[in-house]
């Protein structure tokens, strides 16, 4: 229910014309990945296999009841640097390398569906074009590896994300 209404937050909040760069990266009931391996792992769970379900939920719960944090299950910022894991915090404020690099996330499409889709977890996102046709810009970033990590949050949470190297682009 809590996902719905921040869905709903954000979509307001989006259509309103605030910055979506106010968005923060939050990991919550539902999502899977490498990410959430990582955020198993640091909670010191038995069971790590990427997905956060409700066995995640109380792990989180627990270990923010014993740090002190709001205690909601669902591991934003404060909770990510309490468990260490400052590098997978995304903040729209300051995307990394959302402007410049050489490697550039790209989700091919033109919807506005999927632009919001994408800048749930890359805010920055925007619509661009080449010579290939529209896409999202996920993001550009000087390292590859870095590129790669956001790609794959994207593909593992249902969208067709890859890297390319320089597209050529116009702002749409």
């Amino acid at each position: 229910m809590m996902k719905a209404w921040v869905r709903i937050a954000v979509v307001i909040a989006l259509t309103m014309g605030f910055a979506p760069a106010a968005i923060a990266q939050i990991y919550e009931r539902g999502d899977r990945g490498d990410d959430i391996n990582r955020i198993q792992l640091r909670l010191g769970m038995r069971n790590i296999d990427g997905i956060f379900g409700a066995e995640t939920e109380n792990a989180v719960q627990d270990f923010q009841r014993r740090r002190g944090l709001r205690v909601d299950g669902v591991v934003g910022p404060d909770t990510l640097r309490e468990l260490g894991l400052s590098d997978l915090i995304v903040d729209g404020n300051n995307p990394p390398g959302s402007t410049s690099g050489a490697y550039v996330v790209v989700v091919p499409g033109n919807t506005t569906v999927l632009l919001n889709r994408v800048r749930r977890f890359q805010p920055a996102a925007a619509l661009a074009r080449s010579g290939r046709g529209s896409y999202i810009r996920a993001g550009a970033f000087a390292q590859r590896s870095i590129a790669e990590r956001v790609s794959r949050q994207l593909r593992d949470n249902g969208l067709d994300a890859r890297v390319a190297y320089r597209p050529t682009t116009t702002a749409r």
